[in-house]
């Protein structure tokens, strides 16, 4: 009886592509074969394997190619590859993985080897589409409500203008007013967070578009974590900063998404009057950013699930939000390979701490 799992393997050797036929069949997995990467490509959007198993060097369409065109299909982007191949100059495979395949093993290949490195990337494949299933479940749940309470609150009141304006006074206009254009701005930044984790989404992804985005660098770390603080005029907190400056590898764009969704969480989840903290340190060549509440806090099973778009204790939390807030900042360390570290105490503290690499130290 074959497993769920399907395997497609390119290999223009027939001897070779046999072999590994009767291997991945004698494993129980459902296989697929193509005699170049021509057919390859084909075959992987007509049959949307679990893994690609593939050669190097082939007629009409090399591996790097195939490989290129199925990363590029929304609907293939996902499938990993493991490539076999006779070439082992070091350079020439980290390139390989740095364009998007998930192994490369060096032919005479030992069956061992292949077959546990199908197994891992099976799993890690499956754990990506249980987070994908939560996420896609956390956002039905939850995008709903949130676009409903402040989507009420326009229709109300906009509503009561338009049908009792002879009744009302200029103040309660006024008031209405004011309670239709907050309820507006929720909706509209809502629904911009949301696209910003989409297209961070989609960044991550295309590793070609990861590493030009590692490239970048910014200096105006102080000055962005001031305008931050400053949009947050309304907030009753104090803050305490003590910071450094130094050239970090991010593009600025992000820092600022980056910073001020990490101080909003922290007004968010504070109370009235709690003092946050914010510094940063330079340390070991290193930027060590450090931004600290009192508050609500959470637990470490919580800490464990952010990136599910999830507002963490929403039965005793007043905020609206659906946790897409730390969503962002764990994807945005993702992708520029911050070492992001969340340390909470529930009801006690929540700390943030984002460790940046120097530029030119």
């Amino acid at each position: 009886m074959t497993t769920s799992a399907k395997i497609l393997i390119v290999e223009d050797n027939q001897a070779i592509r046999q072999e590994l036929l009767d291997l991945m069949e004698m494993e129980d997995y459902q296989v697929v074969e193509a005699k170049d990467g021509e057919e390859g490509l084909r075959l992987a959007q007509e049959k949307l394997p679990d893994i690609i198993i593939s050669d190097m060097l082939m007629p009409h369409k090399n591996g790097l190619e195939m490989m290129k065109e199925v990363k590029s299909n929304p609907f293939t982007e996902n499938i990993p590859f493991i490539f076999l191949s006779a070439l082992s100059d070091k350079e020439y495979i980290k390139n390989t993985l740095d364009l998007g395949a998930e192994d490369y093993l060096t032919k005479p290949i030992s069956t061992d080897d292949l077959v546990q490195a199908v197994k891992i990337k099976l799993r890690a494949k499956r754990k990506s589409e249980e987070r994908l299933k939560a996420l896609r479940e956390s956002i039905l749940k939850s995008i709903p409500h949130e676009l409903r309470t402040p989507l009420n609150s326009i229709l109300g009141f906009s509503y009561l203008i338009k049908t009792d304006n002879n009744k009302l006074s200029k103040k309660e206009i006024k008031e209405f007013a004011d309670h239709i254009n907050e309820s507006g701005n929720r909706v509209l930044h809502l629904i911009e967070r949301y696209l910003i984790y989409i297209k961070l989404m989609t960044l991550a992804s295309d590793n070609t578009s990861v590493i030009k985005l590692q490239e970048n660098s910014c200096v105006n770390l102080a000055k962005i974590i001031n305008n931050s603080i400053n949009e947050l005029a309304n907030s009753n907190n104090e803050f305490l900063l003590q910071t450094q400056e130094a050239e970090i590898r991010i593009m600025q764009e992000h820092l600022k998404i980056l910073i001020n969704e990490i101080i909003s969480n922290a007004v968010k989840f504070s109370k009235n009057n709690d003092l946050i903290r914010i510094s940063s340190l330079i340390k070991n060549n290193k930027l060590v950013l450090t931004i600290e509440n009192s508050g609500s806090g959470i637990t470490k099973k919580q800490i464990s699930n952010i990136g599910a778009f999830m507002q963490f204790n929403r039965n005793t939390q007043e905020q609206q939000g659906i946790g897409i807030g730390l969503a962002i900042v764990k994807l945005i360390s993702d992708i520029y390979n911050l070492d992001l570290k969340i340390y909470s105490e529930y009801n006690k503290f929540f700390k943030v701490k984002l460790v940046f690499n120097i530029v030119n130290i």
